[in-house]
């Protein structure tokens, strides 16, 4: 059993064009969130999931109309050493940066 820790969310560029992205994701299917962000600037998350082989995370932003989709990723149990590591999202013009550690 492996266990995937988010330590931060970081905004590159947001999805909205007016006033801040409102960011979930989505565990496996769960959703959890994040924060509200403007461009450049990162929020800490610090939640961990424990899971057998592989969990995919998917960055969202919610949206009056359908949700955006920004970006999905697997990430392996294999993985797991090497400390903190870093994975890009981008979709819907948006860019966010994930921290993450598999231990």
């Amino acid at each position: 059993m492996a266990t995937l820790t988010i330590v931060r969310v970081k905004c590159n560029t947001k999805e909205d064009y007016i006033g801040k992205d409102d960011i979930y994701l989505r565990v496996n299917g769960k959703r959890y969130k994040v924060g509200r962000f403007s461009n450049n600037t990162s929020e800490e998350v610090g939640k961990s999931w424990a899971f057998d082989d592989e969990i995919e995370v998917q960055i969202w932003e919610q949206d009056e109309d359908p949700d955006d989709k920004i970006g999905e990723h697997t990430f392996h149990a294999s993985e797991a050493g090497g400390g903190v590591k870093k994975q890009n999202y981008s979709g819907h013009g948006a860019s966010y940066d994930l921290w993450y550690k598999i231990e």
